[in-house]
Parts: C-alpha cells; sequence; structure tokens
C-alpha cells in the first residue's frame, strides 16, 4: 500500500477561532481545533481602582470634622481670635494684635491638619502635645492680656477686645483640660508597651 502524506497546519479563523488543515493523500480537511487558554487580562486592577475609596473633598472633610467636638472647639478658638483682632484693631491701642493673629493662625494650621488627618503622615511630631502647649500658652497670654487692657482702656472697642479676650482665654483653657485624657492614654500606652530585649 501506498504511505499517506498528510499535512497539518493551523490557521486563525474568524473570531480567534483556531482551524487546524489537514491534507491527507491530497484531501483537504478543515476542523475546529480547541481554542486556546489565552491570558488573563490585568482586570484586577481595573476592580481595584474601582472599588478603591476616593480621597473626601475640602468641604466634606470640613462637614464631617466640624461636628466632632474637637472640631467645634478649633472653630470657636478661630471666630473668637478674629473677633478680638476687629476689636483690638478698633481700639486706641492697637498693640495687642500679635496675639490675636499668632493663635488665629496657629488654630487654622491645627484645624486643617486634624480636619484633613495630616497627623497621621507627620508621625514624626508628637501633635498632641504640640496642641497642649499651644493652648495652654495661649490660654495664659489671652487672660493676662485682656486684664491688661480692661485695666488700662476707656474706649469700648479695647474693653470689648478684653472681654472677648478673657473669654478666648477661657476656650483655650477648655480646650488644653481636653487635651489632656488623651495625653495620658499616649503614655499609658508607651509604658505597657514591652522594650526590646526583654
Amino acid at each position: 500500500p501506498r504511505s499517506l502524506k498528510r499535512q497539518q497546519r493551523a490557521e486563525a479563523g474568524p473570531r480567534g477561532t483556531a482551524l487546524l488543515v489537514t491534507l491527507t493523500a491530497g484531501r483537504l480537511s478543515v476542523s475546529a481545533a480547541a481554542p486556546s487558554l489565552a491570558p488573563a487580562q490585568p482586570a484586577a486592577s481595573m476592580s481595584e481602582s474601582a472599588a478603591r475609596t476616593e480621597t473626601p473633598g475640602f468641604l466634606d472633610s470640613f462637614q464631617s470634622y466640624v461636628k466632632t467636638r474637637k472640631g467645634k472647639i478649633l472653630l470657636l478658638e478661630i471666630v473668637f481670635c478674629i473677633i478680638v483682632l476687629i476689636c483690638y484693631a478698633a481700639s486706641y491701642d492697637p498693640g495687642y494684635l500679635t496675639l490675636a493673629i499668632c493663635e488665629m493662625v496657629f488654630a487654622i494650621i491645627i484645624f486643617v491638619i486634624y480636619m484633613r488627618q495630616f497627623d497621621k503622615d507627620i508621625a514624626f511630631i508628637h501633635w498632641p502635645w504640640t496642641d497642649f502647649i499651644r493652648v495652654a500658652v495661649g490660654s495664659v497670654l489671652f487672660l493676662i492680656t485682656s486684664l491688661i487692657v480692661i485695666i488700662r482702656h476707656r474706649d469700648g472697642a479695647g474693653i470689648a477686645g478684653g472681654v472677648f479676650g478673657i473669654l478666648t482665654g477661657i476656650l483655650f483653657a477648655y480646650d488644653a483640660y481636653t487635651i489632656i485624657p488623651s495625653l495620658r492614654r499616649r503614655h499609658t500606652q508607651a509604658a505597657t508597651e514591652p522594650s526590646d530585649g526583654v
């Protein structure tokens, strides 16, 4: 019997279907081959990016942070500093504007840092102690300067600035009082953590 010559070659069919072309003894036959497994598409990255929660905007962060106790206190500190600043600017001796301006700027910085949670990114700064020193020093300075202004000044704007300065100093003292529990918790956690080599 005559030996049959058989030749096969694969060709690409429509829609990626593999066709097997077989030539046996002059006869041509075409059959569909099993489709090969294509490499998986990188859909995981797309699903991860879609599932990833976006960072909230500035307005959303502001609205959510103002609802907290710390956010309300910081916002009141900023408002009271602005009132004291206006009163001292309208008085005859606007020599105490520096204190109101500095404390207002510091309060705005702390407000933005806590609102945007930058304190978690900048971990090398002890933010509770930084905030406590800010409000403690501000409370003492506001109380002292406000008493001096009330005693020395006779104009209405200066007296109003002194009164609001005393209220601002009390607000700063209350803020320092609310920070003390967080400082105690941090010291307790640091004391209970085992040291290296023990």
